[in-house]
């Protein structure tokens, strides 16, 4: 960890991979049912027929798609020099923590539209003091709706794309017009393309499947709690703790913080609610908390805080895969 922490070689993406790989090994011998959620997909990611996908295919395909988001989310943190020194840490959080959750480590909707809100996020991001940024708010508003077809819920990121370029940049109408036009083409071309094959019935029905509300009590089981619970109470530490730096100078950097801070309230708020499912909005969660948590790491003057951090993380993956283990085998303790 130090060694991640002190320097930028290429060389740690390989660590990162074998992190993954320890993470997630032991969710191949303790396999929840992956059918569970197949009633809550939507029409365009139904359509794909994962399912059908040989279990063990399904989880390596959903491995690679969690490691490219740690390098993705660690390329975006250089570029845009979120959290200034950390280097690979958000790769290595983010990595670290998809093992808290057995049941996530699937292909599910949320894992890939989380893929694409992170793209809408960068994209806005990117428009800090650029002149002509209508490319950027229509590529936002575009990837948020494309992942609102892939997992319904995602729709709701409009407004934490409204708020961000709010804090990013002064008011300007036609920006937040061109974030809405972006929404609307992926859906009216889908809608098209229904329509084409009159089909454009099954559009609307796919909206039915959430009336009446659904409620998922299952999320508040011990296992879920111990997942997801221990983090989220950190990442609100950690903002805490980035609210009271006075470091801060650079008002691009504040700006980016504010972005990931609403990032990861909206996204802890998803999770909590008890109408949405935990297993599609998990990874959602882990991308701004990755985030925060290495601000808390490298910029925390403690020691003994930044390792006492460190250790619980590690504790709560381990206790968590290990309670799951016996859950799954159906093993007594």
């Amino acid at each position: 960890m130090s060694n991640i922490l002190k320097t930028n070689n290429p060389s740690n993406y390989l660590i990162i991979f074998i992190i993954g790989i320890i993470v997630w090994l032991p969710g191949f011998f303790a396999i929840p049912e992956i059918e569970i959620i197949s009633k809550h997909y939507s029409l365009l990611f139904k359509s794909l027929n994962i399912n059908s996908l040989d279990i063990y295919v399904n989880k390596a395909i959903a491995f690679a798609i969690v490691y490219i988001l740690s390098v993705y989310l660690i390329h975006i943190n250089q570029k845009l020099a979120i959290i200034n020194g950390s280097y690979q840490l958000p790769g290595v959080l983010l990595i670290t923590l998809s093992g808290l959750s057995f049941s996530c480590q699937q292909i599910t909707p949320g894992l890939i539209s989380t893929l694409l809100i992170v793209l809408a996020t960068k994209r806005i991001i990117d428009t800090y003091q650029k002149s002509n940024v209508l490319a950027n708010c229509f590529d936002a508003g575009f990837f948020v709706a494309l992942a609102s077809l892939i997992h319904t819920q995602a729709i709701t990121y409009t407004i934490f794309l409204m708020l961000a370029i709010l804090i990013i940049r002064p008011f300007k109408i036609r920006e937040y017009l061109t974030i809405f036009i972006g929404i609307a083409t992926p859906i009216l071309l889908f809608i098209a393309v229904l329509f084409l094959f009159d089909k454009e019935q099954l559009f609307f029905n796919n909206f039915n499947r959430f009336f009446p509300i659904k409620y998922y009590p299952e999320k508040f089981n011990f296992i879920n709690i111990i997942s997801y619970i221990p983090i989220v109470l950190l990442g609100y530490f950690s903002l805490l703790f980035m609210a009271s730096e006075s470091s801060l100078k650079k008002n691009v950097t504040r700006k980016q913080l504010s972005v990931i801070s609403i990032f990861f309230i909206l996204s802890s708020i998803s999770l909590i609610i008890p109408i949405n499912n935990f297993i599609n909005e998990f990874f959602t969660l882990l991308i701004p908390i990755s985030l925060i948590l290495s601000f808390f790491m490298v910029n925390n003057k403690s020691r003994f805080m930044r390792k006492f951090i460190s250790y619980l993380l590690i504790i709560n993956v381990i206790a968590s895969q290990i309670i799951q283990m016996f859950n799954y085998l159906n093993i007594e303790f």
